[in-house]
C-alpha cells in the first residue's frame, strides 16, 4: 500500500511541474478539465502528449483555441482534448474538425495545426484530481513542503543518535 502511495505522489507532483513546463521528449502534460470525452478519457485525467508530423481522424489531440505563441505553453483552461472526424486541407493549410466524445455535435470552429499541442499517447484517470491539487497553495505545502520538513527531521534525528552512539562508544574507550 506504501508504495501505492508513493508512486501516486510521484506521478501528481511530476505531472504537477510537468503541467507547467515542457517536459521530456517534447511532451506536455495536461490536466482534462471537462466530461466531454467520457468514457475514453475521464474528467480529472492527466493527458500526456507529443507533437507529430501529421494527425489522422480518429487521434484524440490537446489543441488550445487561443493561438498561443511556441514558447509559451497555454493554461489547462486553454487547452480542449478532443477526438478528430475530419481533416480538411485548403490552399496548403491543414485544419481538423473536432469533437468530444460524449457531445452530440462537432467543435463549432475547426482547428487549425498550428492551434494543436499534440496527439494524446497516455491518459492516467483521476491524477488531474491530485496534480490540480498540487498546484494550490494548500496543496503544495500539504505534499511537497511537509513531506520535506519531515525527511530533513528525520535526517537531523538520525544524525543526532549516530553522534551520542558515538560520544558513548568514545567515553568508554577513555574511561581507565
Amino acid at each position: 500500500m506504501y508504495v501505492i502511495l508513493v508512486v501516486f505522489f510521484v506521478i501528481a507532483i511530476l505531472g504537477a511541474i510537468f503541467s507547467s513546463v515542457k517536459a521530456p521528449f517534447g511532451s506536455r502534460v495536461y490536466v482534462v478539465q471537462s466530461g466531454s470525452m467520457e468514457p475514453s478519457v475521464k474528467l480529472g485525467s492527466v493527458v500526456i502528449t507529443k507533437p507529430q508530423k501529421s494527425y489522422a481522424v480518429n487521434d484524440v489531440i490537446t489543441f488550445s483555441p487561443a493561438n498561443t505563441s511556441a514558447f509559451e505553453l497555454p493554461t489547462p483552461k486553454d487547452t480542449v482534448t478532443h477526438r478528430i472526424v475530419s481533416v480538411n486541407s485548403n490552399d496548403g493549410q491543414t485544419s481538423y474538425e473536432t469533437k468530444g466524445d460524449a457531445n452530440q455535435t462537432k467543435d463549432n470552429q475547426p482547428v487549425a495545426k498550428s492551434q494543436v499541442l499534440g496527439k494524446v499517447m497516455l491518459d492516467i484517470p483521476y491524477a488531474g484530481y491530485a496534480v490540480s491539487f498540487i498546484r494550490t497553495k494548500p496543496g503544495f505545502i500539504l505534499l511537497v513542503i511537509v513531506p520535506a520538513i519531515l525527511f530533513i527531521l528525520s535526517e537531523i534525528y538520525s544524525v543526532r543518535n549516530e553522534l551520542f552512539t558515538f560520544l558513548k562508544i568514545k567515553k568508554e574507550h577513555e574511561t581507565p
